[in-house]
């Protein structure tokens, strides 16, 4: 046996049929109900496939390593997975004078990739700037 429940809509009919009288005025409360939202796909990110966006934040973080801006494209290299942007961070935070934490990211990428030749020669380089000159103090 069916169940008509339908008759529970009408009073919105109805008051859709009340604001129907006026030209416009239906068109005007229906576009009030609609959720205001900002668009998803406004950077184009929600049509790209993970190893795309990988690709695209490997590029801006290596434009900003180029511009010497080495606090951007480290921040953009800490969000990433893998071995090159373990090494690449290490290579900005070094270009920093934050040593130890370019050692630690050298370290990372060295336990992925223990054969990395310019991880292990980055980070001897890094060891040996930290004896002549000895780290900056972290800024507050």
């Amino acid at each position: 046996m069916a169940i008509d429940d339908g008759y529970w809509l009408l009073p919105l009919l109805m008051l859709a049929a009340v604001f129907s009288f006026r030209r416009g005025v239906l068109a005007m409360a229906l576009l009030c109900c609609l959720p205001w939202q900002t668009a998803q796909a406004a950077d184009g990110n929600l049509w790209l496939r993970r190893d795309q966006r990988e690709h695209r934040a490997m590029r801006q973080a290596s434009e900003a390593f180029e511009r010497r801006d080495y606090a951007a494209a480290e921040r953009i290299w800490k969000e990433m997975p893998g071995v090159d942007a373990d090494y690449n961070r290490g290579n900005a935070l070094a270009r920093q004078g934050r040593y130890p934490e370019a050692i630690d990211a050298y370290d990372e990428a060295l336990r992925a990739q223990p054969n990395m030749a310019d991880a292990i020669e980055n980070r001897r380089a890094v060891v040996e700037a930290m004896r002549r000159k000895p780290p900056k103090p972290p800024e507050s």
